[in-house]
């Protein structure tokens, strides 16, 4: 699909079964209202591990939603908006109901130490993953009301 190479997203971009999932899975932990939301994860984007097109992304959502349970230690796909193609998270906390009072968002890049502690998990669930690719996994923290989508953060 032509947005993962110009950054264009459009709605008819995402998979329905990826926003059919949006709504009712994330830990299930709040069955009654919504509540604010905090996650620090590990995300890249889905083409680091050569997913070019609409149809290779949903080939891989689809295995990967039957197999994450959306908690910390899992890989997921990313709960925020996509501005140049679709993000693959690896969850490190899922805090929710947290306390409110407004967004907050960071992401930074990975420390050398940080890649050589995640890299045998990222080669574990992608065989063949390398030190290299893992430059383009950023550490992202963020806070958001979960009646909306989740800021972009990246």
């Amino acid at each position: 699909f032509s947005s993962f190479r110009t950054g264009i997203r459009f709605r008819s971009d995402v998979p329905s079964s990826y926003m059919e999932n949006q709504a009712v899975k994330p830990n299930d932990i709040q069955k009654t209202m919504s509540c604010w939301r905090e996650q620090h994860v590990l995300r890249m984007p889905a083409t680091t591990i050569g997913i070019y097109t609409k149809e290779e992304w949903e080939e891989f959502y689809s295995k990967l939603c039957k197999k994450t349970d959306w908690s910390a230690g899992s890989f997921a796909p990313a709960l925020c908006s996509y501005k140049n193609g679709p993000m693959i998270d690896y969850i490190l906390v899922d805090s929710a109901p947290v306390e409110g009072g407004g967004y907050k968002m960071s992401a930074r890049l990975l420390w050398y130490n940080e890649e050589m502690e995640y890299l045998p998990i990222f080669q574990k669930e992608f065989p063949g993953f390398t030190l290299e690719q893992m430059d383009e996994v950023h550490y992202c923290e963020y806070k958001w009301y979960d009646a909306t989508e989740a800021p972009y953060c990246y």
